[in-house]
């Protein structure tokens, strides 16, 4: 057996107090709230920017 084999891995959780909660909330929450005005800021510019285009169309 290699000295791999014979090693046991031991997994270790943490435990957060009901402070550290809330702080990881509120991070996840702001976040969030970073990816949804980025994703709609990008979907503003491209209606604008195809907007534009789609006006100027000649057949």
């Amino acid at each position: 057996m290699t000295d791999h084999e014979d090693k046991t891995t031991e997994t270790t959780t943490v435990t957060l107090t009901p402070e550290q909660q809330a702080r990881l909330r509120r991070r996840n929450i702001a976040v969030a709230l970073g990816l949804i005005a980025m994703v709609g800021l990008f979907f503003a510019m491209t209606l604008v920017r195809l907007g534009g285009n789609v006006a100027d169309r000649t057949y």
